[in-house]
């Protein structure tokens, strides 16, 4: 909801500054020069939403799935079924973000495992222990697996988990 409220005080910002700009105007000289930058400054705020969609490379069909889409059909959309889904949405992002956080660390400090390893990360879905590590999987290619002591020491070092915690296998 803050979204929109950011949003149309935006444009209701834009509104106000090109009726000031206007008004200040000393002579009719410019004032197609002014109007012409204040549209362009309306339509940009105008659809900065749907533009910052598109530069993050988010994908609109996610948004669309088939449950979303069932969801949205049906009357019953509770809030218990959209915190539901926020907190799903959440966690995958949540572990995403680390997938490619510890690939990258790994890869930074052992150069020769670029493009030849997979993270996947298992955290807690519910209750008091919500968004907890409970595993980190390594996957190798090829056959670095004897450098599985340093990586599960550098994922521990990471994320904080015991090294038990960390499995490293080869593909």
């Amino acid at each position: 909801m803050d979204l929109i409220r950011n949003w149309a005080f935006s444009v209701s910002a834009v509104v106000v500054f090109g009726t000031l700009a206007e008004a200040v105007m000393p002579s009719d000289e410019y004032r197609k020069y002014v109007h012409l930058v204040l549209g362009l400054l309306l339509i940009i705020t105008i659809s900065s939403p749907v533009i910052s969609l598109l530069g993050n490379g988010v994908d609109i069909e996610s948004f669309l799935d088939a449950e979303g889409a069932r969801t949205l059909m049906s009357s019953e959309i509770s809030p218990e079924s959209i915190e539901k889904k926020q907190k799903e949405d959440v966690i995958t992002i949540y572990k995403k973000t680390l997938e490619n956080n510890i690939k990258t660390r790994i890869e930074t400090k052992i150069p020769e495992l670029k493009d030849n390893i997979k993270v996947s990360v298992s955290a807690a879905d519910d209750g008091s222990e919500y968004g907890t590590i409970e595993e980190v999987d390594v996957v190798l290619s090829g056959d670095d697996t004897e450098r599985a002591d340093e990586i599960k020491t550098i994922v521990s070092a990471i994320t904080g988990i015991p090294e038990n915690g960390v499995i490293v296998t080869r593909e």
